[in-house]
C-alpha cells in the first residue's frame, strides 16, 4: 500500500452511501488529496460555491434518480462550476457515458474501478483544471505557462522592468504575445501606475506617421483642423509600445532615434522642442537585417533599440501550455455569458497539443472561440476540436464514401454479426460526420436517423 504526498487538491465526493464516501475519502487522503463527501445532492452546489474543491468525483445513481450525478453536474455547469468530474456508477452503458460526457465529464469508472485506474482518472482530471478568468486582472497575472521556455521569458521580464532608460526590443513570430509581454514589463516595472498607450506602426495613415508619435498643431498641413498630441505626449511619464515598429517610414525613423538618442521631439507646426520621459517598448517579426540591407530600415536606430532584446519562442517550443491557455481561453468565452458553459476533455487538449499552431496563442485564442462558438454541447471531445482545425500539410482531405465500408471475404476472420454489425456502424456514423464537418444535425439528416443515434453509437457528445 503505498501513500503519497499531500498534493494540495481537494476532491468532493458525491454519494449517497455513506460507506462508499467514507471508503474513497480515505483512500484519496492515502493518494495525496484533501477530501470531502456529501450525501445529499441539494447541498453540493452551496457546498462548492463556499469551498472550492478542485475535482469531482460522483456518483451517477441516486434514489429517485437514477441520472442524478449527471443532471447535477449540468447544473453545476449552467452556473458556471466548471470543476473536473469523474463519474462512478455500477453500470456503464453507453447511453449513460453519452450523457454524462456531454456534460462535460473527464472519465467514467465503474465503482469496482481498481486503485490504479482511479489515479489514472484522477491524473487526468488534473489535466483538465479549469481557468477562472477576471477581466479585472493585469495582464501579470493573466500570463500563463509552465514550460521552461515560459519562465525563462517571464524571468527575463522581470529582469527587464526597471531598467527604464534602455529600449526594450521583442521579437518573434506573429500571434505568440508580444502585446501582453509589453503590458507584462510595464507593469512589472516602477512606472505601473503611470499610463501605458500602444501604437500598432502599419495601422498609421500614409502621410501621417509623425502626427500620429509627436502631434500636431492645429493649421501644420491641410485637414489639421485642430491642435492632437502624440502617443509620445499621451504616454509621457509611462510606457510606449510600438508594435511592428519594423513597418515605419526611413523619415520618420530618423526622428525616432533623435528622441531615443536626445529624449528631444517636436511636434508638426511647433517651433520649441519638446522632451520625452517615455519608456519605449518595440516589437518587430521582420528580419531587420534584411531590410536594412535593402536600405528599407535604418542600421544606427537597429544597433540604439537592441539594448535589451526578448526573443518569444512560438507555442510549438512550449506545448505543454497549451492545455493551461486553452483552458483560459475557454473561460474567457463563457465569461458574461449567462447560461453558457463549456469544459475541454482530456482527449480534446491532447488533441489541441498535436496541432503544430503556425499562429501560435492569437490562432489558438481563435480556434478556442470557434470550437466553442459551434458546439452545442458543455463536455468538448477531441472529435470537436480536430473539426476545427486545418488538416495537417500533405494530408488527403478527401474522406472515403461510407459505401465503400470493406465486407467480409473467404479470407476474413469472420466476427460474430452482432460484434461486426457494432463495428461497422461506428465506422459509418463516423464517416458520416466527417464528410459533414462535424455537423452532427446534418449528418443524421443524411443517414435517416435522429440524433441521438449517433451520439449512442459513437459514443461521443
Amino acid at each position: 500500500m503505498t501513500t503519497l504526498q499531500p498534493n494540495g487538491l481537494h476532491v468532493l465526493v458525491v454519494d449517497d452511501e455513506v460507506t462508499t464516501c467514507r471508503e474513497t475519502v480515505k483512500l484519496l487522503k492515502r493518494l495525496g488529496y484533501e477530501s470531502s463527501y456529501l450525501l445529499d445532492l441539494e447541498k453540493v452546489e452551496r457546498w462548492i460555491t463556499l469551498h472550492q474543491p478542485d475535482i469531482l468525483l460522483l456518483d451517477v445513481e441516486f434514489p429517485g434518480d437514477m441520472n442524478g450525478g449527471i443532471n447535477l453536474l449540468q447544473a453545476l455547469r449552467r452556473a458556471g462550476h466548471l470543476h473536473p468530474a469523474i463519474f462512478l456508477s455500477h453500470r456503464g452503458d453507453s447511453g449513460t457515458v453519452v450523457d454524462a460526457s456531454r456534460q462535460g465529464m473527464v472519465t467514467y469508472l465503474e465503482k469496482s474501478a481498481s486503485e490504479s485506474a482511479l489515479v489514472a482518472a484522477l491524473e487526468e482530471a488534473k489535466g483538465a483544471l479549469p481557468h477562472r478568468f477576471d477581466p479585472d486582472l493585469p495582464a501579470s497575472e493573466q500570463v500563463l505557462g509552465a514550460s521552461a521556455a515560459f519562465r525563462e521569458t517571464m524571468q527575463i521580464c522581470r529582469d527587464f522592468a526597471p531598467l527604464l532608460d534602455i529600449p526594450v526590443l521583442l521579437t518573434g513570430e506573429t500571434g505568440c504575445g508580444k502585446n501582453l509581454t509589453a503590458r507584462l514589463i510595464h507593469q512589472l516595472s516602477p512606472l505601473c501606475d503611470k499610463p501605458f498607450m500602444e501604437l500598432t506602426c502599419p495601422t498609421i495613415p500614409e502621410g501621417l506617421a509623425e502626427s500620429h508619435l509627436f502631434g500636431h498643431l492645429k493649421g501644420s498641413f491641410t485637414h489639421a483642423i485642430a491642435d492632437q498630441k502624440g502617443i509620445f505626449e499621451l504616454a509621457d511619464g509611462g510606457t510606449l509600445f510600438l508594435d511592428e515598429f519594423g513597418d515605419l517610414k526611413p523619415d520618420v525613423q530618423l526622428k525616432l532615434l533623435r528622441v531615443l538618442d536626445s529624449g528631444e521631439y517636436t511636434v508638426l507646426g511647433e517651433h520649441r522642442t519638446r522632451h520625452s520621459r517615455v519608456r519605449l517598448i518595440v516589437a518587430t517579426n521582420q528580419d531587420i537585417p534584411a531590410k536594412i540591407q535593402n536600405g528599407e530600415f535604418r542600421a544606427d536606430l537597429w544597433h540604439r533599440i537592441q539594448g535589451l532584446e526578448l526573443h518569444l519562442p512560438p507555442l510549438r517550443e512550449r506545448s505543454e501550455d497549451i492545455a493551461l491557455l486553452a483552458n483560459y481561453f475557454v473561460a474567457r468565452f463563457i465569461s458574461g455569458k449567462p447560461g453558457r458553459a463549456h469544459v475541454l476533455s482530456p482527449d480534446a487538449l491532447r488533441a489541441l497539443q498535436r496541432h503544430d499552431w503556425p499562429g501560435n496563442i492569437r490562432e489558438l485564442d481563435y480556434r478556442i472561440k470557434n470550437i466553442c462558438a459551434r458546439s452545442k454541447t458543455i463536455g468538448i471531445e477531441a472529435w470537436q476540436v480536430e473539426n476545427a482545425l486545418p488538416a495537417p500539410a500533405g494530408e488527403h482531405t478527401q474522406q472515403p464514401k461510407a459505401e465503400e465500408l470493406p465486407l467480409p471475404t473467404h479470407s476474413d476472420k469472420i466476427l460474430p454479426w452482432k460484434e461486426y454489425k457494432t463495428t461497422k456502424e461506428r465506422e459509418y456514423f463516423d464517416r458520416i460526420v466527417e464528410l459533414t464537418g462535424g455537423n452532427i444535425k446534418r449528418a443524421a439528416e443524411l443517414a435517416g436517423v435522429d440524433r441521438k443515434k449517433i451520439y449512442e453509437v459513437r459514443g461521443t457528445a
